[in-house]
């Protein structure tokens, strides 16, 4: 009974915590268990259950069978359910743990203790542009990690911790610049070109957020075609 009891908390918390600050009507499926799925209203949950044999495909809002093309849940390589994978992890984390994550280099397992007691690997992502690295068990910097077959973020904008959970939110591409193809050093801010901002590019990577300095005599801006600060009114006259 007890069992029981907990494996009915532990849904409704998976479940609040899957359509916490969902805009809209969005479909999400249960992170560990591949036949259940849950509409989200809101915060408001709805649980579906696919029959036997068959796998929850949110993209297209059905159950569809297991080893079909649509079945792209087949990472998790098991049928037992949601409530069986937790209290098996439950009982082998131990604080301190930490895995990667399958679907992002940024992004990390770390075993945490929750509000009941019980033990349970959570996911956790690096600051960026911080990386996790599988030897060390840390995030650290990109230069120094091999991801293999892990998806390597490289914009600020494919950290989850940048992007938007609201509808008041300032979009990331406003807040945050990209380096997406572009060389190594100072760079433009696309968007804010012909202004005293620009970014500094490593690797494809955002590593600083800067702005022309100001002076007394001059208005600084950033020429985007020689990549360096000149004064505004030189810079006019030249042209």
């Amino acid at each position: 009974m007890t069992r029981l009891l907990f494996i009915a908390f532990l849904g409704f918390a998976l479940a609040d915590n899957l359509c916490k600050n969902s805009l809209f009507l969005e479909w999400k499926r249960e992170p560990t268990d591949c036949s259940v799925f849950y509409m989200c209203v809101g915060d408001t949950a709805m649980k579906y259950t696919c029959p036997d044999g068959k796998i929850a495909d949110v993209k297209g809002k059905a159950c569809v069978s297991k080893g079909s093309i649509p079945n792209i849940c087949t990472e998790l390589g098991s049928d037992r359910t949601a409530s069986d994978q937790t209290l098996e992890s439950t009982s082998t984390c131990k604080i301190g743990d930490s895995a990667s994550h399958r679907g992002s280099c940024a992004k990390f397992l770390e075993c945490t203790r929750v509000e009941n007691g019980s033990l349970l690997m959570q996911e956790r992502e690096c600051p960026y542009p911080l990386l996790y690295d599988v030897v060390s068990g840390k995030c650290v910097n990109y230069q120094h990690v091999m991801c293999e077959n892990r998806p390597e973020p490289k914009d600020p904008c494919e950290y989850e911790a940048n992007q938007c959970k609201n509808a008041m939110c300032i979009p990331c591409n406003v807040r945050y610049p990209s380096c997406n193809n572009l060389p190594d050093g100072k760079n433009p801010w696309i968007g804010k070109e012909w202004s005293p901002f620009y970014v500094v590019c490593h690797q494809s990577r955002t590593t600083l957020q800067a702005q022309c300095p100001h002076r007394d005599t001059s208005y600084q801006i950033f020429n985007p075609y020689s990549r360096e600060c000149v004064d505004f009114y030189l810079n006019n006259r030249a042209n």
